[in-house]
This record gives C-alpha cells, structure tokens and sequence, in this order.
C-alpha cells in the first residue's frame, strides 16, 4: 500500500524551517577555527591532534504518480582523533508519508588492536512512524589490512523497532580498497529479516571515488536488490518489490577547511520512481 506522501498544512512551518537551516549556515561559516597557535600546541601534544567537522545540509525527495515531496534538514558533529576514535552525532527534522518529526542518532568507531575496529550507533525520533524508528541499533566490526594499499572489511548488524508493530534484523557487510592517494572503490551487501512475517530483504552495490586530498571528490554507485515487508492492511498485507538506485556525490572544499558537498539519487522500482538530491556545507577546524 502506497500512502499519500506529505505536503505542508501552513506556510509558516516551511518558512521556520528555511530560517532555522539559513541560521545554521550562517553560524557554520562564522565560527571559528583554531588559531595558528593553538594548531601548533597541538602539533606540539603527543598523539594526533583531534580534528572537528560540523555539517548542515538538506535534501529533497520527490516521487513519481503524483505521491509529492518530502525534505531533511540536518546538522551534523564530528569528533575524530586519527588512529583512535570517530564520535559523531546528528539531529534533523524530516517530513514524508503525512508524517513529520525530529530525529537523534549518534555513533562511535574505535581502533583495536591488530588493525580491527569495533562500532556501535543508535537512533531514535519523533512523528508517528514513517519517518523515525522507534529506535535502531547498530553494531559491527572490522578490519584494516594496512600496506600500499589499504583494504577495510566490516560486518554489520542492525535492530530497527518502528514505533508499529514491524521491526528487522539487518546483516551487511562492506568492503572499502584504497587505491593510491586517489582511488576509493567500495562493495556493500546486506540480508534483512523483517517481523512480522519473517520477509526477507536482499540487496547490494558497488561504487567508485576519485578524490584530491583537500580539495574535491567526485564519484557513484549502484544499488539493486528487493524490498519485502508486512502491514497490518487486510487490502495489502504484504509489500514485496524490487528496485534499482543511481547515485552520485560531489565535495569541493573551497578553503582547507571549509566546503561543501551534493549528494544526487535516482531509484526506480516496482512500485514508483524516485529522485533525491542533497546538498550540505561544512568546517573543520
């Protein structure tokens, strides 16, 4: 069952949200970085110095049969220390499927020993239950074999609840490979087990980057796979449909420390046809 997708009831809570994402842009381009002095403290520390990255952006998603639009409006936090540890952590608000809320996830990556890496994140939001779960976990592993080229693998597992009935247990693995200073290829699968029903999900992807060191990065995918799930609909009781998507991102920094990046997305599926785009600014310092 395809639900009407969500429109705007007033025109003040549209023009909030324009205000609120211009706000945090401008308070993204006016804060401040590090001084000259305090980066050569750090240099001066043992260890590496930490690095942060604030982001905001938006996305807009359109469908096709006249099912409308839908929007995200995020921030986003990054704390990295190199060879140690990657906090990060997001807010947004998001409107689909006559259904608007505000969302919180957060999650962490830490270096192990030997080259292996632990991570965990979680999720959670507002609104009824098409745009945030109820809350969703994730948990994974992996491994970095280091040399002239760099190779990462990772197995992941994901709980989502939503705040319905249905939830799922995920099991994805990625493969990343380094390919001198510019090169970044990159394979995805992941399985899904979905309740109630126990419906089964399959999909999976490839995709390339072509990147210069600080000062852009250019690249794609693709995905395919198929999409099953359960509802509580005695017209429709199960949703069970395959589907293709297209992407593509570009990142331009435009001084060494500050940038910005678009995110582009076509799906098409059984069902409909879907376009994303995105777009999004960041500091680091």
């Amino acid at each position: 069952m395809i639900h009407a997708w969500l429109k705007r009831s007033t025109l003040w809570q549209a023009a909030a949200d324009a205000a609120l994402l211009a706000l945090c842009c401008l308070a993204l381009v006016l804060s401040g970085t590090a001084s000259a002095q305090e980066a050569e403290a750090e240099e001066e520390d043992e260890g590496p110095a930490l690095e942060h990255v604030l982001e905001f952006g938006a996305s807009y998603t359109w469908h096709s049969a006249a099912l409308g639009s839908g929007d995200y409006e995020f921030a986003r936090y990054t704390l990295e220390r190199e060879n140690s540890f990657v906090w990060e952590l997001e807010t947004g608000h998001a409107a689909r499927f006559d259904d608007s809320g505000f969302g919180f996830s957060t999650s962490l990556s830490r270096s192990l020993a030997a080259g292996f890496y632990a991570m965990a994140g979680y999720g959670t939001g507002t609104g009824d239950y098409e745009v945030f779960p109820e809350y969703r976990w994730d948990v994974g592993l992996g491994r970095a074999f280091l040399g002239e080229d760099t190779v990462l693998f990772a197995l992941v597992y994901t709980r989502e609840q939503s705040k319905i009935a249905n939830y799922y247990d995920g099991f994805g693995a990625e493969l990343e490979y380094y390919r001198d200073e510019h090169w970044i290829a990159e394979g995805f699968g992941r399985y899904e087990v979905g309740y109630p029903g126990r419906t089964t999900s399959l999909s999976g992807g490839a995709g390339l980057t072509y990147s210069v060191w600080k000062k852009w990065a250019l690249g794609g995918a693709v995905e395919l796979g198929s999409v099953a799930y359960e509802l509580f609909d005695p017209e429709e009781p199960l949703v069970d449909y395959n589907r293709v998507a297209f992407s593509a991102h570009y990142q331009r920094y435009l001084r060494s420390n500050f940038g910005f990046g678009t995110h582009l997305e076509y799906e098409h599926n059984d069902e409909y046809d879907l376009f994303t785009a995105a777009a999004s600014v960041f500091r680091e310092w």
